[in-house]
């Protein structure tokens, strides 16, 4: 979920940079397409999932005693 908020939080702030861009230049055509924003969240999601999940898999596989007392 952190991921993918962050990837929200990127597109809007990329959408309100684009908007600004669109007022100062208006005839200078901006807007993501449609494919590239459900790409980010795609991507953004996925990251989240594989660099959460692989590392606490990892972490399930050890014994708990050990693993706690380790440096």
């Amino acid at each position: 979920m952190l991921s993918t908020s962050g990837g929200v939080a990127g597109l809007l702030a990329g959408l309100g940079a684009a908007r600004v861009f669109s007022t100062v230049y208006p005839d200078f055509p901006v807007s993501p397409p449609a494919w590239a924003v459900g790409a980010a969240l795609a991507v953004s999601l996925v990251v989240g999932l594989l660099f959460g999940a692989l590392p606490a898999r990892r972490a399930s596989r050890l014994d708990p005693v050990a693993a706690l007392s380790r440096r």
